[in-house]
């Protein structure tokens, strides 16, 4: 099912829309899949993470666990802030 959000219409419209051919594919017997093509299985399986960016991942998901990682407000506030602008 492919629904086309048009910003002309009212968001109401689109939610039942989609409410209506949900109850009609429920009652069909009809699931949601997810199709992945090979091309993108094959570079997933080719994707190697970076040594490095692993690493420091590794580190901080053990300090967030054992309650050390100290979080520096500022210096985080300073780079969404240079992304964003």
């Amino acid at each position: 099912m492919m629904v086309k959000i048009n910003p002309y219409q009212p968001i109401q419209h689109y939610q039942n829309q989609v409410k209506g051919k949900g109850a009609e594919a429920s009652e069909k017997g009809i699931k949601d899949e997810v199709q992945i093509s090979q091309e993108a299985k094959t570079m997933q399986k080719n994707t190697v993470g970076d040594p490095e960016r692993l690493a420091r991942t590794e580190e901080i998901r053990q300090k967030i666990s054992n309650g050390t990682y100290d979080l520096n407000h500022k210096e985080t506030a300073r780079k969404m802030y240079d992304f964003w602008s």
